[in-house]
C-alpha cells in the first residue's frame, strides 16, 4: 500500500571496533565502525586531569567492553581512567555497559531512567510494548529481552550503587565543559540531550534522522509524535553549531543541524500523512499500514520497527480519524 526506501547501514556487521574522531584537544568521539544493527552507539570521551568522562558507553558485552577499552587506549586513556558515565537514555546500545562500568564510578542517568536500568526487561518493554504485539501478533513469540541481553549485554545496575538522576535543566560539568540537560522525549520517554552553550555543541543521541539507521524511531510510551515535534522545536531554539550523534557522523555547522531537525520532522509528518492516505483508500490491516513507515527489509533487521507504526495507528484511533474493524482499521472521515 505504501513504500519507502530501505534504510541501509553503514558497512556490514559491527566488527568490534571504534574509530576516534577528535573534536578538540580534550574531546573525542568514539564511533562504531558500522551503523548496521546490532552496533553500539557512539561514545563521547571528555578528557581531564583525573582521567576521562563518557557520554554514553555502548554495549556491555565482552566484545563491547573490549572495543571501548581499545578505543580509550587509542586516545591515551585506559578503562580504569574512566571516572564518570553520563547516559542520554536507557536503550542498551547506548547504556549497555553502564552496569559493567558502575563500580567505583560516578553514573548519571536521565530522571526516571534508574528504574529501567535496574531491570533490563523494562528496556525491552519500552522498545516493544505489549500494545505493539496486540497490533502485530506475529511478534508474540519474539524474545526481545534475550536479544538485547545477548547482543548488547543488557544487565541490571548494581542495586547498591549510587546513581544520580539528571533533572531537566541541570548542568553537568565534565572536564572543561558545562553540559545542560535538555529533555527531548519522543525517541524514548527519558531521552536527554546535552547542550554545551559556550561551544554550541549538542549531544543529540538518537533524536535526529541518521543516515543508515531507522531513526526517527519511536514507540508507544515514548511521548508520541507530538512530544517528538516539541523536542525538535526545543533543540532548534538552541541553534546548535555542532551536532553529536548517537550513531554515524557529526552535523558540522548550524545549517547542517537545522537541516537535520527539519528532515526529522518531515519524516514523522510524512508517515502520518501516508497512513491517513492509505486509510482513506479503504480498510487496511496493521501489516499493510506498516509499509507506510518502513519497507520489509527494515523489519527483517529490527522487528521492533512495528512500534513506530503502532504510535501512528494509536494516534489515528485516539484522534478519531480511524476506528478498528474486523482485523482492519477504517477511516471515519473525521479530521482528528
Amino acid at each position: 500500500m505504501c513504500g519507502v526506501s530501505p534504510a541501509r547501514g553503514r558497512g556490514g556487521r559491527w566488527q568490534g571496533r571504534f574509530g576516534a574522531e577528535w573534536l578538540g584537544a580534550d574531546l573525542v568521539l568514539l564511533r562504531a565502525d558500522s551503523s548496521r544493527w546490532p552496533s553500539p552507539g557512539n561514545v563521547l570521551v571528555v578528557l581531564d586531569r583525573d582521567g576521562a568522562a563518557l557520554v554514553d558507553c555502548g554495549f556491555g558485552t565482552a566484545n563491547g567492553m573490549e572495543a571501548l577499552e581499545a578505543g580509550l587506549r587509542s586516545v591515551g586513556r585506559s578503562l580504569a581512567a574512566v571516572h564518570t558515565v553520563l547516559c542520554t537514555h536507557p536503550h542498551t546500545d547506548h547504556a549497555g555497559a553502564a552496569a559493567s562500568l558502575a563500580a567505583g564510578r560516578r553514573v548519571l542517568v536521565p530522571a526516571g531512567a534508574r528504574a529501567i536500568l535496574d531491570d533490563p526487561t523494562l528496556v525491552a518493554e519500552a522498545i516493544l510494548p505489549p500494545v505493539v504485539r496486540e497490533f502485530a501478533p506475529w511478534l508474540a513469540d519474539l524474545d526481545i529481552d534475550r536479544h538485547f541481553q545477548d547482543e548488547c549485554g543488557a544487565v541490571a545496575l548494581p542495586p547498591d550503587h549510587a546513581v544520580e538522576e539528571v533533572q531537566p535543566g541541570a548542568m553537568i560539568r565534565l572536564g572543561g565543559y558545562a553540559w545542560t540537560a535538555v529533555p527531548t522525549p519522543g525517541h524514548d520517554a527519558h531521552l536527554m540531550c546535552y547542550w554545551e552553550q559556550r561551544t554550541g555543541m549538542l549531544v543529540y543521541s538518537d533524536l535526529l534522522v541518521t543516515r543508515g539507521t531507522a531513526i526517527p524511531w519511536y514507540a508507544p510510551g515514548g511521548g508520541g509524535t507530538g512530544a517528538y515535534r516539541e523536542s525538535l522545536r526545543r533543540v532548534a531554539a538552541l541553534e546548535p553549531r555542532l551536532g553529536i550523534s548517537g550513531h554515524g557522523g557529526l552535523l558540522a555547522g548550524p545549517t547542517a543541524v537545522a537541516t537535520s531537525i527539519e528532515a526529522t520532522e518531515r519524516q514523522i509528518t510524512a508517515r502520518t500523512e501516508r497512513i491517513a492516505a492509505a486509510l482513506a483508500r479503504g480498510p487496511a490491516t496493521f501489516a499493510e499500514l506498516e509499509r507506510c513507515v518502513y519497507p520489509p527489509v527494515v523489519h527483517d533487521v529490527i522487528p521492533w520497527a512495528s512500534s513506530v507504526t503502532a504510535v501512528h495507528v494509536t494516534e489515528a484511533l485516539e484522534s478519531g480519524i480511524a476506528k478498528p474493524g474486523d482485523g482492519v482499521f477504517v477511516a471515519t472521515g473525521g479530521l482528528g
